[in-house]
């Protein structure tokens, strides 16, 4: 595997990079378990700044400002704490990040959200790995796979060196979701770079794929294969735009497997097949 980007490798080199570079890099053992091991400072299963349900799966964040290195079984929550610190992630596992309360998560670095198979998904409409991120977030070398939406974003911020895939739709339940690896809305501007986006739609799924959706959010992507493989007659999209509000979603030296719907695209150096 290379040790950094393979700027003039193939497709596939650079996929295998991305990777290779998406997920948690501390070592499993020094990893804590929430709900199971005692955190430091006290005599919880949870950290300082937070609290735990495990009859929700549920890690409500209140007044923690970093969450690094643990294993969360369940979801993470941040929660309206009177104040307006930001909240980062690092080195963490989780089933799904929201932030529809108070919008405080900002950075997320080596993380894996990664919502359990066969895991009921709430919404027939969506359910993002990630849901609503604070204004000029980072994400960068994480994973989200088998929600049923990689981002919901309202707001503007960049991604870095990610995977988003293996959704809800692909062959596990629940079937009938509607799907898509990014919704953008809202006027927000959100910059993709080196990310891997990757879909496999089997012949008997009832779901919807949108792929990059943008619906009043630009869209820009940077090195970045997106690529779904559906069977002959679904109707399925790699990339939607230009729903409801005129938008443009931008693709610098990319791949791009699978049709695209809509009329604001920018197609720089980038390969359709």
């Amino acid at each position: 595997m290379p040790a950094e980007w393979p700027a003039l490798g193939t497709w596939p080199e650079k996929t295998a990079y991305i990777d290779s570079v998406a997920g948690i890099k501390t070592a499993e053992e020094d990893l804590l378990t929430v709900g199971t091991d005692v955190f430091p400072g006290t005599a919880n299963t949870w950290p300082l700044g937070t609290t735990w349900s495990e009859v929700n799966n549920r890690l409500d964040v209140t007044t923690a400002t970093l969450l690094e290195d643990m294993i969360v079984p369940g979801h993470i929550a941040t929660r309206d704490s009177g104040g307006s610190d930001m909240v980062t992630l690092k080195n963490v596992r989780a089933w799904t990040v929201w932030t529809f309360e108070d919008q405080r998560v900002q950075i997320i670095e080596d993380c894996e959200l990664i919502l359990l198979p066969y895991s009921e998904v709430e919404n027939g409409w969506g359910q993002g790995a990630i849901n609503i991120l604070a204004a000029d977030f980072e994400v960068r070398r994480s994973r989200m796979e088998h929600a049923a939406d990689g981002f919901q974003l309202s707001t503007a911020g960049i991604v870095e060196d990610c995977f988003i895939g293996n959704l809800a739709v692909a062959g596990v339940p629940p079937t009938g979701t509607h799907n898509d690896f990014v919704q953008a809305y809202g006027g927000t501007s959100v910059e993709f770079d080196r990310c891997w986006f990757y879909q496999v739609m089997q012949a008997d799924e009832e779901n919807h794929l949108n792929g990059l959706f943008s619906d009043g959010g630009s869209v820009t992507c940077t090195d970045c294969a997106v690529e779904v493989y559906k069977p002959l007659g679904q109707q399925n999209f790699t990339a939607h735009t230009g729903k409801a509000n005129a938008v443009t979603m931008t693709f610098n030296n990319c791949l791009i497997r699978g049709s695209i719907v809509g009329d604001e695209f920018v197609l720089n150096d980038t390969e359709q097949v």
